[in-house]
């Protein structure tokens, strides 16, 4: 998600990006310019950075969670899936893969 953030920071306007944001003041509020400020700081901060890439264990434990559970490339009942993933978790597959990838 944080890299579809920085796509997304470096295609748009603070505005744009701005109206991602949950919570925040609304138009015309009274807060609004120093909120898109803000949100232009970050935005730019963003749009500068390099992608960002997983540590080695969150890695190793996606690619076990992966090996088991499809990407969901379409929207479908997802039941199968999140039962796998807590048989992964409970039988210690996903820790084992990260501890493993630590050395």
């Amino acid at each position: 998600m944080i890299n579809a953030a920085r796509d997304l920071a470096g295609r748009s306007d603070a505005e744009a990006f701005a109206s991602k944001v949950q919570g925040g003041p609304l138009p015309g509020a009274g807060d609004r310019a120093g909120f898109i400020a803000e949100v232009d700081g970050l935005r730019a901060e963003l749009a500068q950075a390099e992608a960002f890439r997983p540590g080695i264990a969150v890695a190793a434990a996606h690619a076990a969670i992966r090996a088991r559970i499809p990407f969901l490339d379409r929207d479908r009942a997802m039941d199968g899936e999140v039962a796998e993933a807590v048989r992964m978790v409970v039988d210690g597959s996903v820790l084992a893969a990260a501890r493993a990838a630590m050395g």
